[in-house]
């Protein structure tokens, strides 16, 4: 029998904060009453990740792992968890803990009145620097480009039948808009939900960087012209 959600984790060098964050997905998890599974995927770490998640695999029915042998992008991550997951409700929470865990209620509740349900921060801990580059990718990327003027800052949270419909092929973190956008398409029911995001506890942010971000402008163009090509 399926589980009623399936909780994601992308990681990629997180084996320090790993171990804690599992731990208090499985109690939050646990804590709604319903069947659930968690998916680690490890995003071709060189630390400990591996084995941690494998420990916890181990300790727990209800974790299971895969691996990518080389590190492939957040997008990447999500879109195996995304082939992986047999969840009615489909989730993902980074292995950083910035997304609290005690989180997963809100977002399963939200998710029952819509197919997507995508997040936004009431206040993100970032440097100015950090805030100018997201405000500029936003406006004069995604505005431009894919017309896209929704704030997604936070996981996004779907439903099977959104799952089923189509499978994304953004190997960044346009991975969430993508989803967004196409299941605008085919008219699924859409809410937005404001969450906290916590300052990492522990290591440093592998996302923000020239190479992610070079890599990510190429796929939204990319994106525009699949878009531009399929049917609505």
């Amino acid at each position: 029998m399926d589980p009623a959600f399936t909780v994601v984790v992308p990681a990629f060098n997180e084996e320090s904060s790993l171990p804690g964050f599992l731990s208090e997905v499985l109690a939050a998890a646990g804590a709604t009453g319903r069947s659930f599974e968690v998916i680690v995927v490890d995003d071709g770490s060189c630390d400990g990740t591996r084995a941690a998640a494998e420990a916890a695999a181990r300790a727990d029915e209800r974790v299971s792992v895969r691996i990518h042998e080389k590190n492939l992008g957040l997008g990447a991550a999500l879109q195996t968890g995304h082939r992986a997951g047999r969840g009615e409700v489909h989730l993902w929470l980074p292995a950083d803990g910035q997304i609290p865990a005690f989180l997963i209620p809100t977002f399963l509740q939200a998710a029952e009145t819509a197919d997507v349900v995508v997040s936004t921060y009431l206040r993100r801990p970032d440097s100015f620097i950090r805030r100018l580059v997201s405000w500029v990718w936003r406006r004069m990327l995604m505005e431009r480009l894919l017309g896209f003027r929704e704030r997604i800052e936070g996981p996004i949270v779907y439903r099977r039948s959104v799952r089923e419909a189509f499978l994304p092929t953004s190997t960044t973190g346009l991975f969430c808009k993508e989803i967004l956008l196409r299941a605008r398409r085919k008219g699924f029911r859409i809410s937005n939900i404001e969450i906290p995001c916590e300052p990492r506890r522990l290591g440093a942010s592998k996302v923000a960087n020239f190479r992610t971000a070079w890599k990510s402008f190429r796929e939204t163009l990319a994106l525009k012209r699949r878009l531009g090509r399929e049917a609505p």
